[in-house]
C-alpha cells in the first residue's frame, strides 16, 4: 500500500508537545511505554518449512564455530533437540533484530473521533500534519490488524538473517485497534527525539474544547518558524457524530489591535 501524502500526529498539550512543536521535531518511544501490553511484544511461535530443519543443521555445520556441541554431535542430533536449539536461536536473533528500537505513531485520519478522545486529550489538544514527502515520515510503514499471533520463519531468520519479517513485528496490532488507521516509523534508538524539516509540518488542526489561549501559543509559536503552516479549527457537527475544521488565518493580538480588529 502506497503512503498517504498526509500522516497525523494527535496530542494533548503539555509542557513536552510544546516544547516538541518549537524545537521541530517528534518522539520516538520504546514500545514498553505504549498502552497495549502486546504491542511489539507479541508471542512468537516458529512457522518451519519440511526442510528448515535441514537447513539449519547445515548451516551451522558450516559456520564452523560451535561452541556448545561438536560437529560430529550436530550431525547425529535428533529433529527434536535441534528444533530446541533453532527455537533459541530465533528468540537470541529477534531480540537483536527488535532491540532499542523506537516507535512513533501516525494516524491517516485526522478527525476520528475516538483518536480525539484518546490521544487528543478529549477534543483539548491538537493533531498535527505531516507531508509525508519528508523523512522520517516517507519510511512510514502501515500497521496491520490481526485477530492471531503471527508466525516467524525460523529459516529465514537465523540461516538467511532476514530481518523484515521480525521487523513487521513493530507494525502489527489486534483488529481491536483497527480504528487507529495507523501509520509507524521506526527509528534504531529510543528513547530520542528526531528533529524534522520545519516545511514537513503544513497543518494544525485545534480540538472542539482546546482553550483559546493555547490557540494562541501555538499559532505564535510556529508563525515565527514555519510561516506556510495552516490552521484548522474544529467543532462538533450540530446533526451528527462527527467534526468539522474550518481553515482560520492567525493574527498576533498586537497586530490585531495595530489594525484595529479589536
Amino acid at each position: 500500500m502506497s503512503i498517504p501524502k498526509k500522516l497525523y500526529k494527535y496530542e494533548s498539550v503539555s509542557t513536552q508537545t510544546l516544547a516538541n512543536l518549537k524545537n521541530g521535531q517528534i518522539y520516538f518511544s520504546l514500545p514498553s511505554q505504549f498502552n497495549d501490553p502486546f504491542d511489539c511484544s507479541l508471542p512468537i511461535s516458529l512457522d518451519l518449512s519440511s526442510d528448515s530443519l535441514t537447513r539449519f543443521r547445515a548451516s551451522l555445520l558450516e559456520r564452523g564455530n560451535l561452541p556448545e556441541f561438536s560437529a560430529k554431535q550436530l550431525d547425529g542430533m535428533s529433529d527434536s533437540s535441534l528444533l530446541e536449539i533453532l527455537d533459541r536461536a530465533m528468540h537470541e536473533t529477534l531480540g537483536i533484530a527488535l532491540q532499542g528500537k523506537g516507535v512513533s505513531c501516525f494516524s491517516s485520519d485526522f478527525c476520528n473521533l475516538l483518536m480525539w478522545s484518546h490521544y487528543g486529550a478529549k477534543h483539548t489538544g491538537f493533531c498535527l500534519e505531516f507531508d509525508t514527502s519528508f523523512e522520517p515520515f516517507s519510511k512510514a510503514r502501515k500497521v496491520k490488524y490481526v485477530d492471531q499471533f503471527p508466525k516467524l520463519n525460523a529459516e529465514e531468520l537465523v540461516v538467511d538473517t532476514n530481518y523484515e519479517r521480525a521487523l513487521e513485528l513493530l507494525h502489527t496490532k489486534s483488529n481491536a485497534w483497527s480504528y487507529e488507521n495507523e501509520w509507524r516509523c521506526i527509528h534504531a534508538e529510543a528513547p530520542i527525539a528526531y528533529a524534522y524539516h520545519q516545511r514537513a509540518l503544513t497543518g494544525v488542526y485545534f480540538g472542539s474544547q482546546i482553550d483559546n489561549a493555547l490557540v494562541e501559543i501555538i499559532c505564535l509559536t510556529l508563525q515565527g518558524q514555519n510561516p506556510d503552516v495552516r490552521f484548522w479549527s474544529g467543532k462538533k457537527c450540530s446533526d451528527k457524530f462527527g467534526l468539522e475544521f474550518e481553515e482560520f488565518f492567525y493574527t498576533p493580538h498586537i497586530k490585531a489591535k495595530e489594525l484595529g480588529v479589536i
